[in-house]
């Protein structure tokens, strides 16, 4: 079960009422869903807890996600924008201080677009029912911050 950050759609659920594998084969490709908070998040809100094998293997996904030899780092530049298939690629972002009194202020957009014939994934790793969420005017995303904090009651 993963948990949306969040990002839930009205009527929606903070956590997917299905499993989300982390890895997954279709029309011979593999697709990858990993956010570990997520899943260690989405069962904290629902009362349960990974099992030892699931915190092993996971332990392991990071080690080897880790390494130097399977990472690419790199420096966002203002007004570059990256472009990437979220299936494909793992990514994260290193910390970040804004300095603003010398007029740093990190300022990152998201873009959700959605490919006619894009890469071919099981709906289960599909975080929604639908093609995702749209605006909700009242609502803005905000990721494991605040939502988590309130599904908990903190």
């Amino acid at each position: 079960r993963y948990y949306r950050a969040g990002e839930e759609g009205p009527g929606e659920d903070p956590v997917t009422p299905w499993n989300v594998p982390v890895l997954a084969y279709q029309n011979g490709l593999i697709s990858a869903r990993y956010v570990r908070s997520y899943l260690e998040n989405g069962a904290e809100v629902l009362g349960q807890s990974l099992s030892e094998l699931e915190r092993r293997a996971l332990d392991y996904f990071d080690e080897v996600a880790k390494r130097e030899d399977m990472m690419l780092e790199f420096l966002i530049e203002p007004g570059q924008a990256v472009f990437q298939n979220n299936y494909v690629v793992l990514h994260a972002r290193s910390a970040f201080e804004d300095d603003i009194e010398a007029g740093y202020r990190r300022h990152l957009l998201r873009l959700w677009l959605d490919v006619p014939n894009g890469r071919p994934a099981p709906k289960e790793m599909h975080l929604h029912e639908g093609p995702g969420i749209m605006h909700q005017a009242d609502k803005r995303p905000s990721g494991e911050g605040t939502a988590y904090k309130a599904h908990l009651g903190s």
